[in-house]
């Protein structure tokens, strides 16, 4: 299951963990880069509140087979490096990274700070942090 985390409290993580069901949480990096896109329905910036429904996850007694990890929307005006280093702070260690849609970002839609970032946005994003030595291992999971 997906969620933005907002509405996530003990009772759905408790239902989640009883249907066998894993839940992935919305969360695009620190405060500063989250919070520029997802905003709750009062406006403000969710970042909070998804960071505080990946740690009710984790804290589950089932979190091991509950937590699917998050699912990240890049922004190729942000360092990768960055993004990965605040996942990884908060525990994360399986993550999915999205290319943005501009159709469907809305008015707040994702500017460039240059023009076609995009096409080598791979390049940009991750690079350092996934061409590792085959002997430096990594106990994270990149999809």
């Amino acid at each position: 299951m997906q969620t933005n985390g907002v509405l996530l409290d003990d009772a759905w993580v408790d239902l989640c963990a009883e249907l066998g069901l894993s839940v992935s949480v919305s969360l695009d990096g620190p405060p500063s880069v989250h919070d520029s896109q997802r905003v709750n329905a009062a406006g403000a910036g969710s970042h909070h509140d998804a960071v505080a429904a990946i740690e009710r996850i984790q804290r589950h007694a089932g979190m091991e087979h509950l937590f699917g990890g998050v699912l990240c929307v890049v922004n190729p005006n942000e360092d990768g490096r960055t993004i990965y280093r605040h996942f990884r702070s908060l525990g994360i260690t399986n993550m999915d990274f999205l290319l943005p849609v501009e159709a469907k970002l809305g008015p707040s839609a994702l500017r460039l700070r240059e023009p076609h970032a995009l096409c080598r946005l791979p390049h940009f994003h991750l690079r350092r942090v996934v061409e590792r030595k085959p002997s430096q291992g990594s106990d994270c999971l990149f999809r």
